[in-house]
């Protein structure tokens, strides 16, 4: 269901195999997915001026 709104509004996810508990199985792949987010939006904000 979150992919299909994610989709609607032209969103960009990332997907990571792994259970529910993805913050603890898979600790690297998020801390490299919210690293990116944070580089981006900096990018866009130096831009943006």
């Amino acid at each position: 269901m979150l992919q299909h709104v994610a989709k609607r509004i032209s969103a960009t996810t990332t997907n990571v195999p792994a259970s529910h508990a993805l913050f603890l199985t898979q600790a690297v792949a998020v801390a490299v997915a919210v690293a990116d987010v944070i580089m981006t939006a900096a990018r866009n904000a130096a831009g943006a001026r």
